[in-house]
């Protein structure tokens, strides 16, 4: 059991805290791929994630909610600063129990600010540039991807820590790979390997086209979603973390977004409204090989969002405002 929790917590990139504990306990992890309806916005859900007490968070360009993740209920929600109709994206990161970090791509409103969840208010950070990804790191710290550059955050002083530059596109999703090292890619299918505590680019390979989400498997495999299909770049020794490209699931369209599953399988969402579930099978002298099965997806809707809870369930939200819940 124990081994099950510390799993599911790295999965979230977070602390599993106590009032989590009642759920790991009895939980018997089986993904079966049936949806049940959380509730909706008004306009195209953009982002979610969850706090480490297991509530849900969803955001679009009027407002950010946050959900119970038992009795599916909205219990509280946040107007955006500028409530836009045609908001063209946001991006958002759940730090802890006390602070939800947003990021706006709208052209009035291209800002980086910090929910406090317990004053209920909008603390900015000294920070214009347009925010195209968030992740949480540990802690309070917290990592953004804008144009060529990652940078890492202090929510609670609202100070900037780290900035890692040297990309040539947007940078558009970044992954933790362990407490030292972290991922980003780009919108120019860069995928650099960081390492924070140098602050080192240790090492960049090429997808060869844009990368829009990665996820990062136990063993450290790095899965990328790009529109050449979804490639597995492998690590070498711990030490040098040297990654090599092993190989590609290839479709005729773009992946749009991938996350895993506490048993390391993994869940993808392409442009053609395809959400698959994917495992992954591999011998010791055998090529890696990866088997699917669709999930049935009742909303026309493009563009799913994921984000993982403590008990393995999938959040998504999608285009057409619809939050969904899959077990």
């Amino acid at each position: 059991m124990d081994d099950r929790k510390d799993a599911i917590s790295k999965s979230l990139d977070t602390y599993l805290l106590k009032d989590l504990i009642d759920i790991t306990d009895c939980y018997d992890y089986n993904f079966e791929g049936k949806s049940t309806l959380i509730g909706h916005h008004n306009h195209h859900i953009h982002c979610v994630d969850v706090l480490s007490c297991g509530k849900i968070v969803s955001g679009n360009g009027i407002s950010i909610k946050i959900w119970d993740p038992i009795t599916l209920d909205c219990l509280d929600e946040f107007p955006c600063l500028v409530r836009c109709t045609e908001c063209s994206g946001m991006s958002l990161a759940c730090l802890s129990n006390k602070y939800i970090a947003c990021g706006s791509l709208c052209t009035n409103d291209r800002s980086l600010k910090i929910i406090n969840l317990e004053t209920k208010e909008y603390e900015p950070i000294d920070y214009n540039n347009a925010v195209y990804c968030l992740r949480s790191l540990q802690s309070n710290l917290f990592t953004s991807g804008s144009l060529h550059e990652i940078n890492i955050w202090n929510a609670e002083n609202k100070s900037y820590k780290i900035n890692l530059k040297g990309y040539r596109g947007i940078v558009s999703d970044i992954r933790l790979i362990s407490d030292q090292y972290i991922v980003g890619s780009s919108s120019e299918g860069e995928i650099k390997i960081w390492n924070i505590v140098t602050k080192e680019c240790i090492q960049t390979m090429y997808a060869y086209s844009g990368v829009y989400s990665m996820t990062v498997l136990s063993d450290r495999q790095i899965i990328t979603a790009s529109d050449t299909g979804l490639k597995i770049w492998s690590p070498g020794s711990e030490a040098k973390m040297n990654y090599s490209y092993k190989s590609t699931i290839r479709s005729g369209y773009c992946w749009l977004e991938i996350i895993k599953l506490p048993d390391d399988r993994f869940i993808s969402y392409s442009l053609n409204q395809k959400i698959k579930l994917w495992s992954l099978e591999s011998g010791i002298y055998q090529p890696l090989m990866y088997r699917s099965t669709n999930l049935t997806n009742d909303d026309p809707a493009e563009h799913n969002f994921f984000t993982l809870l403590a008990d393995g369930r999938v959040v998504s939200g999608s285009s057409s405002g619809l939050l969904k819940i899959w077990r």
